[in-house]
């Protein structure tokens, strides 16, 4: 199918006549023995900058936005107190605007006394763990636990435990348990005949 500029003035005319775009294929179709759809019509509008009706795209959308740089003082004071309100609502409180709130002065605050920092204390280990051999995880081979033996941000590459471990598991006993969920047999649950 081709557009040619007799059939676009054509549906232009229709589309300013608030027709739709299934009325506009319709006619046309019958007029020029031709197959257009009202996607066809709707997309051609489109295209042309006439996506609302009745107007151009200029006209529908909105002016562009105002840079704050370029406001008057004035205006951006009315914004900053639009946006603060919005925020509030957001938040589920009750706005009052800024020239009814009243603001008490600040009360001069001394100054936070900064506590000594202690020193980092390991946490102690549970009963049953043995002391990690701090082994780098790439140097780690099959059978040697995997536990990260500490922070993996504070140390990199991480240690790991490197214990033997059982057969089929990633970490040997002790931290087996702590890294896995013990699972309990399904109670049974008779059903009843429907």
């Amino acid at each position: 199918m081709t557009w040619t500029p007799a059939l676009v003035e054509q549906v232009k005319g229709l589309w300013l006549k608030h027709h739709s775009g299934t009325e506009i294929a319709v006619a046309l179709s019958k007029e020029h023995d031709m197959k257009l759809t009202k996607n066809s019509i709707i997309c051609k509008m489109h295209r042309l900058g006439m996506s609302g009706k009745g107007g151009t795209r200029q006209s529908i959308c909105r002016p562009p936005p105002v840079r704050r740089k370029d406001m008057t003082p004035s205006a951006l004071e009315a914004l900053r107190e639009r946006e603060r309100i919005t925020r509030a609502q957001r938040r589920g409180a009750n706005p009052v605007p800024a020239a009814r709130r009243e603001r008490p002065a600040p009360a001069p605050r001394p100054a936070p006394a900064v506590p000594a920092r202690p020193a980092p204390v390991a946490p102690p280990r549970p009963v049953g763990i043995l002391p990690s051999l701090d082994i780098p995880l790439t140097a780690l081979r099959e059978g040697m636990c995997r536990f990260i033996a500490v922070d993996p941000l504070d140390v990199v590459p991480a240690p790991c435990c490197g214990h033997p471990t059982a057969e089929g598991s990633s970490w040997y006993e002790g931290h087996r348990r702590i890294c896995t969920v013990p699972t309990r047999p399904a109670a049974f649950i008779p059903r009843r005949a429907a």
